[in-house]
């Protein structure tokens, strides 16, 4: 309870706390031009591709891009796990990169999206496979599948899609997320509202994106602190898609966070059995020895013992950054090419 209630009040405050550029008025150029028949872009190219971090270089192999959660950024949730630490030398290794959202994705989610979709895309020119395989966090696998969905041009472009403790179909806790905001400012930050459940946000990603529309695999942890209902009914549980809780793969009395699920072995090794079989989730693949800490039999707990890490740097995030969070009683209108 007291780790429940922690992550909410540290999620809630880092929301208002967190800093938002003026991209209306720093980046806009000329739209960034898009596929037929694919939503539009907001800004010009390079304002997308410039929040791409690949932390060992591209180096002609296959590809995983990394999406980042609420308030996070792409370095405070990947650099010192393990996609970005062992994805490189796993298997056949894999060139790693992440993409941070501006705003500490706080913003209009639509918006968000468009951060990914354009970097699937510019990625996948880059990838020895012509494809990137991608994994989000959080309202990162909502950016993801909103992508898929309105881009479809993406779709062939991606090999696969690892979703850990996705809120696909939102959460009942952005109440209590926003409510401190809602006193001390009058508002809350749009893409909270946007992932809280009956949202018009979610009505229009699901008309579109309510089922996977590439090989998918969503892990989950019935105790989520942040994100819930995760128990009857999984906000996690895409239809169409692989679908597995941290309990059911290991067992019932697995405590796993919304935030530790990004440094969990189970999902880690999970998700990258999938990228090493082209994508496509199995299931019966899975092996009891990955709800441990090792690692092709080296031992190496300590990229997956980052929760005190994880906290702090929330905690960090919290009281250090300036609070110009945006802020609105009502959620951003839905675009035109979503309504």
């Amino acid at each position: 309870m007291f780790s429940r209630t922690l992550s909410l009040l540290l999620l809630a405050c880092a929301t208002i706390a967190a800093p938002l550029e003026s991209r209306e008025n720093s980046l806009i150029k000329r739209a960034c031009p898009s596929t037929a028949g694919d939503a539009p872009y907001s800004f010009d190219c390079g304002a997308y591709t410039s929040t791409v971090t690949c932390p060992t270089g591209i180096t002609g192999r296959d590809i995983v891009f990394l999406v980042h959660g609420t308030t996070s950024t792409g370095e405070e949730t990947w650099q010192t796990g393990p996609y970005v630490q062992l994805l490189p030398s796993y298997g056949d290794g894999y060139d790693v990169c992440y993409v941070t959202i501006p705003g500490r994705s706080l913003d209009d989610a639509q918006v968000n999206a468009e951060y990914v979709a354009y970097n699937i895309q510019d990625l996948a020119g880059k990838s020895a496979n012509g494809k990137v395989y991608v994994i989000g966090h959080s309202q990162g696998n909502l950016n993801i599948q909103w992508a898929l969905a309105f881009w479809p041009s993406l779709r062939p472009l991606v090999s696969g899609f690892g979703s850990i403790a996705g809120d696909f179909f939102g959460t009942a806790e952005g109440p209590l997320v926003c409510l401190p905001q809602m006193l001390l400012q009058g508002g809350c930050g749009p893409s909270v509202i946007q992932q809280t459940i009956g949202s018009n946000y979610l009505a229009a990603h699901n008309r579109r994106g309510g089922s996977a529309l590439v090989p998918t695999l969503s892990v989950y942890t019935i105790t989520d602190d942040v994100i819930q209902p995760e128990i009857i009914n999984p906000t996690s549980a895409l239809p169409g898609a692989t679908v597995a809780s941290a309990q059911e793969l290991c067992s019932l009395l697995r405590i796993e966070d919304h935030f530790t699920l990004t440094v969990s072995p189970v999902a880690f090794h999970f998700i990258a059995d999938t990228i090493q079989h082209g994508g496509v989730p199995d299931r019966s693949r899975f092996e009891s020895r990955w709800c441990s800490y090792l690692t092709d039999g080296i031992e190496n707990p300590d990229l997956f013992k980052q929760t005190a890490g994880l906290q702090r740097q929330i905690f960090k995030d919290t009281i250090t950054l300036l609070s110009n969070v945006p802020r609105t009683n009502s959620e951003p209108v839905i675009k035109p090419y979503a309504a």
